[in-house]
């Protein structure tokens, strides 16, 4: 649910600009397939017994052994600490990008000003417990839900602007972006 945020909302976009349509749509259908593989596998996993404490690196433990268990623990210890902190800056630039008063003066120092504060506040919850934070998951969900239809509505109900690089949904605009376009930056 909370990678939703980061991807969808602010590198998905850039990844249609530089890839196009076509080459997103074949990204997006990659990505399903290796999460649905992953999903019906721990599904099975998980008729198996019950999940103790840890989650997910409980059960890759207990099917693979300790040995495996431990080395593919280590890398999702990684992979979440990489993603606590792509969901930060992602959370942090929006936040300085939308704020008319700077902090700092600086951008960057805003960023990363921002980002103590907002790991403060993770580290504060995961000394509270995680329990109280999954049962927001279904606030967080509806919120997801009111910002995708938010911007699903804003394309088609607002007029075009091509100040602001809006030219409204249409076949012409469809077929300048099917194709992809790199650019450095």
């Amino acid at each position: 649910l909370n990678i939703f945020g980061v991807i969808m909302f602010l590198r998905l976009p850039w990844t249609v600009g530089q890839a196009g349509v076509l080459l997103a749509l074949v990204i997006i259908i990659i990505s399903n397939i290796v999460t649905t593989i992953t999903t019906l596998s721990m599904s099975a996993i998980c008729t198996n017994g019950e999940v103790g404490p840890g989650g997910a690196y409980y059960l890759i433990s207990r099917s693979l052994g300790p040995r495996v268990g431990g080395a593919i623990g280590v890398m999702f210890s990684l992979g979440q600490a990489v993603a606590v902190a792509l969901y930060v800056i992602g959370f942090c630039e929006t936040v300085v990008l939308l704020s008319s008063d700077p902090l700092t003066g600086d951008e960057l120092n805003d960023v990363r000003v921002y980002g103590i504060m907002v790991v403060t506040v993770l580290l504060i919850m995961a000394y509270i417990g995680t329990g109280w934070v999954i049962k927001l998951q279904i606030g967080l969900l509806a919120l997801l839900v009111g910002s995708i239809l938010s911007v699903l509505i804003g394309s088609i109900a607002t007029p075009p602007n091509e100040d602001k690089g809006f030219v409204g949904p249409g076949g012409s605009t469809l077929s300048d972006n099917i194709g992809p376009d790199f650019r450095d930056g």
